[in-house]
């Protein structure tokens, strides 16, 4: 435009047009603070050999990104969801907060087994990848070897490929399968090899 302004003129301008920020803390310092008292929740969609669609649900502890729960079925519903709520906070061990997107399965039972353990629910805002960004970043390093684990885990206990659901739970160093059987998941690690040729 070709006008010259004063410093001091545009600095008197932009301070009364400054927004303060809300007082508090933020989504990170808040993440830092109470990282030992919130768990994570998100879904993973893999898809077997035969094409169909499963679906594995995490819980990761913030702090540490040790998988907490992990359950896997074909279908989930929200009284599914809130059954594996209930199997992964056994004898009340349970954390403060617990993150989880906007997800539908994520409903009403979900909610009431989450209260009833006084577990306060953080639903995180739509497209905002970097709210859940560690459940987020683990599962992406999970994907490409969900399929392997799922195979290693029917070879291994006899589950038929048609069979609808199965439920899997990470405990310590083993992995417990619904039918019984356990198997130690570094086994599983270090006979991917194995499974991919046959």
């Amino acid at each position: 435009m070709g006008m010259r302004v004063c410093k001091r003129t545009i600095q008197k301008y932009i301070r009364q047009a400054h927004i303060t920020r809300p007082r508090g803390q933020n989504w990170a310092t808040f993440l830092r603070n109470h990282a030992r008292e919130i768990w994570a929740c998100d879904f993973l969609q893999v898809t077997d050999l035969f094409f169909r669609s499963l679906f594995a649900f995490f819980i990761t502890l913030l702090e540490s990104r040790k998988v907490i729960h992990v359950g896997v079925t074909r279908s989930p519903t929200d009284a599914w969801v809130a059954q594996q709520l209930r199997e992964a906070t056994p004898y009340g061990q349970v954390p403060r907060y617990l993150i989880h997107d906007n997800d539908s399965k994520f409903g009403p039972a979900f909610a009431r087994v989450a209260a009833t353990s006084s577990i306060k629910l953080l639903k995180t805002p739509s497209h905002a990848p970097r709210a859940n960004a560690v459940c987020e970043r683990f599962l992406g390093s999970v994907r490409p070897n969900v399929l392997i684990i799922c195979l290693s885990c029917m070879r291994n206990t006899g589950i038929a490929c048609s069979r609808p659901t199965w439920s899997t739970s990470i405990t310590c160093d083993r992995i417990k399968v619904s039918n019984s059987k356990s198997l130690s998941h570094l086994d599983l690690l270090f006979h991917q090899s194995r499974v991919v040729a046959r």
